[in-house]
């Protein structure tokens, strides 16, 4: 019996399908483990006008609740739990004053990012903002379509995974910014988010331009990205 079980759990390693699968299990296994620890870290939270960052990534943000997996290098004192996303926002209800993701909702699926979107909504305070900064696939798509390759010189050649040299072409450029290496699981523009957060409720919701302080401040990212705001 030992001896058949060691040839299934070679025969498993070496089928390149099943090995993907092993590895994606104990990718979603350690990432539910780190987010009971945090679910628990923000349940204990009771105080109010939290600012929270949503898919914080390296930007670790001092006086903010940064949240995200994994666990990014910080760089400086600050408040970092790690957390799934795509639980929700566990948060207690009207606790926080501001809610800030940058380039983080076209990372989940559609349905995923509305239901994390109506918890937003419960846990702001009446008058408390949600804003969010994503891709600018229209402004990115209609530089495609006129030919304006200019419009891609901040993009690094080497983020191409599609560009050669013999088979250059604008296209590489809208491959990586609409699948990013297979990262990205749906599209957004200004319109779609608005309508989505006046649906759930927002009082008012609106494209916005970059603020200082608050979005994140590159020069690759400003120019590939659009802004909406949803006051509670």
């Amino acid at each position: 019996m030992i001896a058949m079980l060691g040839r299934i759990v070679r025969w498993c390693t070496q089928d390149p399908q099943i090995l993907q699968a092993l590895r994606k299990a104990r990718e979603e296994y350690a990432t539910s483990r780190l987010s009971r620890q945090g679910r628990r870290k923000l349940e204990r939270l009771i105080s109010r006008h939290l600012f929270v960052h949503l898919g914080c990534g390296p930007d670790v943000r001092q006086g903010w609740i940064n949240i995200d997996l994994p666990i990014p290098q910080m760089g400086r004192p600050a408040t970092y739990i790690a957390y799934d996303l795509r639980k929700g926002l566990p948060l207690p209800n009207a606790s926080c004053q501001m809610i800030y993701s940058s380039h983080f909702f076209e990372h989940l699926p559609y349905d995923t990012g509305v239901s994390l979107m109506r918890d937003c909504y419960r846990c702001l305070e009446p008058g408390g903002t949600f804003r969010a900064m994503l891709p600018n696939f229209k402004s990115i798509f209609r530089a495609y379509l006129e030919n304006d390759e200019a419009y891609f010189s901040l993009v690094p050649h080497e983020w191409l995974t599609t560009r050669t040299m013999p088979t250059a072409s604008l296209i590489d450029f809208v491959n990586w910014a609409v699948y990013q290496y297979g990262e990205h699981q749906c599209l957004w523009d200004e319109d779609k988010v608005i309508r989505v957060l006046k649906d759930i409720g927002f009082r008012r919701a609106e494209a916005g331009e970059f603020l200082s302080g608050i979005d994140v401040d590159s020069e690759i990212r400003r120019r590939y990205s659009f802004y909406v705001e949803g006051i509670k």
